[in-house]
């Protein structure tokens, strides 16, 4: 389960880091989720590397990489 979450969770910051990065103006209807993640990821980024680490550091205590999706998560952290 822990696993499962780190994959989602990493591909939620990479989103995130994506969508700070370049400007995403469709869909309307994920234009208010895409203006808070931007705006957690370009204003706030030690805010957001602080909290990556250690939501990172929760997930592999609780046996996060034992799965290969954990592994993957983990490098879509590290990416973002």
């Amino acid at each position: 389960m822990a696993s499962w979450l780190l994959l989602v969770l990493g591909v939620i910051s990479l989103w995130a880091t994506f969508v700070a990065l370049v400007r995403v103006n469709r869909p309307a209807a994920l234009s208010l989720p895409t203006l808070v993640a931007s705006l957690i990821a370009s204003e706030w980024p030690l805010f957001q590397i602080a909290l990556q680490v250690v939501i990172v550091g929760l997930l592999v205590v609780a046996d996060g990489l034992a799965e290969s999706a954990g592994a993957v998560g983990l490098v879509l952290y590290v990416i973002s």
